[in-house]
Formats: C-alpha cells, structure tokens, sequence
C-alpha cells in the first residue's frame, strides 16, 4: 500500500477546497485530518474490511470482585472497538457473546451464586479504565484473550513526533481521498463556502469503499461454521464476530 504523507494530504485538500492561503492553520488541518482518519476506518471496520486486530489478556485472579481490567496499558483512549472475547486454556478456546448493560444483569457482577466457565459479557466505562463484567462469574485461574481494534494514531505535521502521532497513512486503492475531501468539505464550511460538491464527492467514495469491501467478503469461499461448538464447546480456532457485534469504544 502507498504510503501518503500529512503534507500530502494537506496539499490534497487545499487543491480540493480551492484554497491558496493560510486560512487554515497546520494545527487545524491536522485536527480535522485526525477526525476524517477516524471516520474512514470506522467505514471499513463496519463495511467487513479487515482491520489490525491486537490481543491482550485478562487473568482472574479472584480479588476482582467482578470487575475486570484490561491488562498491559490498554487504556479507553487506545481501543475503537472490542471485536471478541474467548476463554482460552489447554482445552483450546471458546467464544464468548457479548451483551448489553441491561440484558446482562442475570445476577450482579461478582456474585458468587453462579460461577464457572462464562458465556456471556458486558462493558463499561470507568473514567480511564474500561472494565468487563462475566456471566457466570469466572473462577480463578481462568483467562480471557481481548481482541480489539486500537485507536488509529493522531496525525501531525510536526517533524519531532509524539506518542500517539504519525505523519503518514496507508491504505488501498487510494481511498485516503475520503479523509482528503472530509478535510476539504471542514475548511470549506469554515469559510461559508458551498462544499455541496465535495460532498457529493465524499458520497461516491463511501459507495466505492463499500461496494469493494462487499466484493472482497464476497468473493471469498463459502463455508459452514459449527457456531454453537464455537460458543458452546472448545475448538482451535479464534472465530470473530460481525462488526455488528462489536463494542465500539
């Protein structure tokens, strides 16, 4: 995939919004361009296309009182979206569904009326911490592989970079034009200019992303998956859900 700079991509814009000076600052660019790079990919994710998927653990280790966090750093302000949950041991793995706030209150989290091997959980939000709750509650020893979409790094202009920050993007087929004209159709409304036209051309480019992404699912080899073995038993594989079960951050 090529790999498109900040400066391009300001450069891009400009040419787009038929813009010729400073009206726009560096930082302003940057921010809208941080905003549209966030937007493309929860375009993609939602549209089937493959994103980078990172793993981490959780261990119980019977002090939780039902409340779990994420291990290794992970923090709220680095994961877009939770993908699965599995349950992993020498017996292999299994996947657990995810569930709303309400659907899951069986029993309240941490009680010890129900425990074992759960199917199900739930997540929320605890200032810097986001906390999974299991159903039944799980019992120590278990662990639980984490898979979830990291938030895409801000970008910058800058030539020293922060944590956090990129000065590049990469993606196929050119579709960095989607995050090119959202910054286009933001310096245009600043000014009260008329970005009907950008729009139109941001609409197209969502059509073309989607369109190839159904294509791309599409194409591939049918097959017959034994979801209830996958939820229910221990298998070999780590199966994923639809985007659509996802917990988005």
């Amino acid at each position: 995939m090529p790999t498109i700079s900040t400066t391009e991509l300001v450069n891009r814009a400009k040419a787009a919004a038929d813009m010729h000076d400073s009206f726009i600052t560096p930082a302003q660019w940057m921010f809208w361009a941080s905003q549209e790079r966030m937007s493309l990919d929860h375009l993609l994710a939602r549209s089937g296309w493959a994103l980078d998927f990172e793993t981490t653990t959780i261990t119980v280790a019977g002090t939780e009182s039902g409340a779990f966090t994420l291990s290794d750093g992970v923090s709220p302000i680095s994961v877009m979206a939770i993908v699965a949950v599995h349950e992993y041991g020498s017996a292999g793995t299994r996947l657990l569904t995810y569930s709303d706030t309400v659907s899951f209150l069986h029993q309240l989290p941490g009680s010890a009326i129900t425990t074992g091997h759960p199917s199900k959980y739930r997540i929320r939000r605890n200032e810097d911490e986001l906390v999974f709750n299991f159903f039944p509650n799980p019992t120590t020893g278990l662990t639980f592989a984490v898979t979830y979409v990291p938030h895409p790094l801000k970008l910058s202009l800058d030539a020293n970079l922060a944590d956090e920050y990129t000065d590049y993007v990469t993606y196929p087929m050119g579709w960095e034009e989607r995050i090119v004209l959202g910054m286009a159709r933001r310096a245009l409304e600043k000014e009260d200019s008329d970005s009907s036209s950008v729009i139109r051309q941001m609409q197209r480019v969502d059509s073309e992303i989607e369109e190839l992404c159904w294509a791309r699912v599409m194409s591939a080899t049918p097959t017959i998956r034994n979801v209830d073995a996958a939820t229910r038993g221990w298998g070999a594989d780590m199966i994923y859900p639809p985007p659509l079960s996802w917990w988005w951050a």
